[in-house]
């Protein structure tokens, strides 16, 4: 009995360790996040052409909402997984066995849990899929990283001759997407979603559509649909234009269109 205990108690130390570190990555993270952002600032005073302006000013606009992104997931998530750890492990009594090994398993599920939910929080962050390999690449990962979650299933097709953009452009169009998936996740109460990626000659048509509950373009400010202009606002910033047509209760379709020529 006592020995068992003394081995699930080490088991439990080492889980808490283990989750202790992968939150000291996320924070290291963060700090380099920082540092980059600093360093696209001091980019941004020293740069003559306002195009470049524009692309550094975006960069640090979606590090920020990176932030946000972060703190609200650790707080909301991992942080509640961690607390309900805690006093599962203070209330142990070992007078009562059975109780006591359904708390020491519930732990370890809330661990896992734990686990999970940052390994895929480090996912989203990356862009260096982009880096070194491509923008359909990291789409593609970024697909399975939603389809794991059970909430959606997100179908992705890429029709045309791929072309591949300058870095900057890529990873500016990965985080349109990627916002456009989550308002889906978040707001639309859709089963599943489609992404299809078109290469036309001279530009790329990106649709991303769901049969969700909708809402009114025209009312979008008012519903917390801001972020949309944000999306466009970066679209124009790559020379593209975006359309948005949805109705309520009959889901959404967001197209936006990239010059090649532009990049």
């Amino acid at each position: 009995m006592q020995k068992a205990s003394y081995q699930l108690t080490i088991f439990l130390i080492v889980a808490i360790v283990l989750i202790t570190t992968m939150v000291a990555f996320i924070i290291t993270v963060l700090y380099f996040y920082r540092k980059k952002q600093i360093d696209f600032e001091k980019n941004l005073a020293k740069t003559r052409l306002d195009h470049e302006k524009e692309i550094l000013a975006t960069q640090v606009e979606i590090q920020e909402q990176t932030f946000q992104h972060i703190s609200k997931e650790i707080h909301d998530n991992i942080n509640l997984s961690l607390t309900l750890t805690k006093l599962n492990l203070h209330t142990l009594d070992w007078t009562q066995q059975e109780k006591a090994e359904q708390k020491i398993k519930n732990s370890i599920d809330l661990l896992s849990t734990s686990i999970t939910q940052l390994n895929d929080l480090s996912k989203s962050l990356d862009t260096d899929t982009i880096t070194r390999h491509s923008l359909l690449m990291a789409l593609e990962e970024e697909r399975q990283r939603i389809n794991k979650t059970d909430c959606i299933y997100i179908n992705y097709e890429v029709l045309g001759t791929p072309v591949y953009m300058n870095n900057q452009a890529e990873i500016v169009i990965f985080r349109i997407i990627q916002e456009s998936l989550n308002n889906i996740i978040k707001h639309a109460r859709a089963k599943t979603a489609d992404l299809l990626l078109n290469y036309h000659p001279g530009y790329l048509e990106v649709t991303i559509s769901d049969e969700g509950k909708g809402f009114d373009p025209s009312q979008q400010p008012k519903v917390g649909h801001a972020g949309l202009r944000n999306m466009e606002n970066r679209v124009k910033l790559l020379g593209g234009s975006m359309q948005i047509q949805s109705e309520t209760g009959k889901g959404s379709r967001l197209n936006f269109f990239i010059p090649f020529e532009k990049l």
